[in-house]
């Protein structure tokens, strides 16, 4: 398709999409303003979690999603095959793994029909199943509640909210850097989502449901509800490795998951040294339904009742290396994707410091699935108009 032969619903579907990104940015410029202004309110906020790096996520929990990623695959690698040998193509492996060091040696002619494109969608539903699988394990060996895991979050508004305010913030820095990577390298940006579209431009649903939803849930309960847990049970391990594989026990994480339970007053959590000493009088003067729900939005371990602020050093805050670790290890796995790991570092960090921040994958879920709708839509343009 060329930008000659384009339908003129596509053209202003560009247009469209053009002028939406630069409202984007002027509202992404108004809150950098606001959050530079009020950066000493934002710190202070009593929505931020405290440091609890007692954790029932282990070693054992990560190689059973890969386990969960590899059964759910095997059926679709099985139905894929005979439409690939139709092709006389080399049959690769269908897995989380790129399939480019696999491709390097073949002859290049065959390098984009390895594949058949309608797998990708069909790819992003086989991590579905497997992150549903896992979740369903790693609640049943810890018996824990997807609340006290952060799979869900107490508060699904201030979630959503906190989430939305961290891709205005964070998306104009990413695409800043990615544009500097891209512009010192000749790198070619590749992945399955942009070959897919441009060989099958009716797959855009699809496409857009696995990566806009598919892909941010099982992705952030992989790199940040898996690992940086795992990485805050090796924290508070003390070198037990028993704890490091398994986890902390039940009866070591009871009080600190408590609170993430709705209805529960953070009152109970009394073993925390964060806590208010007075927080229990606190509740007991404020009975109502009203206050609980206040205390659930608001949690009494970020203030004292006399209403000082948080430490300006930020040291009952989380430790920042497990959300560097985090990032890390996200940008990685998109290596083989061209140069697009090395912004998707930063994403990674910022993504994991907000789980840090809210014991829960429901903001990260959202900054990752709005951030992915734009470059869909960003994508969709161009293929659309030609480009």
């Amino acid at each position: 398709m060329s930008n000659a032969t384009a339908p003129p619903e596509l053209s202003l579907f560009a247009v469209l999409f053009g002028l939406a990104f630069l409202a984007f940015l002027g509202a992404s410029l108004g809150g950098w303003i606001w959050f530079m202004l009020n950066l000493k309110i934002v710190r202070s906020w009593t929505g931020w979690e405290r440091d609890q790096p007692a954790s029932r996520v282990g070693l054992v929990d990560l190689i059973l999603f890969f386990c969960c990623i590899v059964v759910t695959q095997i059926p679709l690698v099985v139905a894929v095959r005979p439409f690939i040998s139709r092709d006389a193509n080399p049959i690769p492996e269908v897995s989380i793994v790129s399939e480019q060091s696999a491709t390097a040696t073949a002859p290049a002619a065959t390098n984009k029909a390895e594949v058949p494109a309608w797998v990708t969608p069909l790819l992003a539903l086989s991590y579905m199943m497997a992150w549903g699988l896992s979740v369903f394990l790693l609640c049943f060996r810890t018996r824990s509640s997807l609340l006290q895991l952060g799979i869900l979050g107490r508060d699904v508004t201030i979630n959503i909210a906190v989430g939305l305010a961290a891709f205005l913030l964070a998306t104009p820095v990413i695409l800043i850097l990615s544009g500097i990577v891209n512009s010192l390298t000749d790198i070619e940006y590749e992945h399955p989502v942009i070959e897919a579209m441009k060989q099958h431009p009716w797959m855009f649903p699809l496409l857009f449901f696995g990566a806009v939803i598919c892909a941010p849930i099982w992705e952030e309960y992989a790199f940040r509800g898996l690992l940086i847990r795992w990485l805050d049970s090796i924290r508070s391990s003390g070198g037990n490795l028993k704890t490091v594989f398994l986890g902390q026990p039940a009866s070591t994480v009871a009080l600190s998951d408590s609170q993430d339970e709705p209805g529960l007053s953070y009152a109970s959590a009394s073993g925390n040294p964060y806590e208010p000493p007075n927080a229990i009088r606190h509740q007991a003067t404020e009975p109502s339904s009203s206050s609980l729900l206040r205390n659930d939005l608001i949690p009494p371990l970020a203030t004292s009742q006399t209403g000082d602020t948080l430490p300006s050093n930020g040291d009952t805050f989380p430790p920042w290396w497990p959300a560097i670790v985090s990032g890390m290890v996200f940008g990685l796995a998109h290596f083989s994707y061209g140069i697009s790991w090395v912004p998707l570092i930063l994403f990674g960090l910022i993504s994991g410091r907000l789980f840090q921040l809210r014991r829960s994958i429901v903001p990260c879920i959202v900054l990752h699935a709005c951030f992915n709708a734009l470059s869909m839509f960003g994508l969709a343009a161009r293929v659309f108009t030609g480009e």
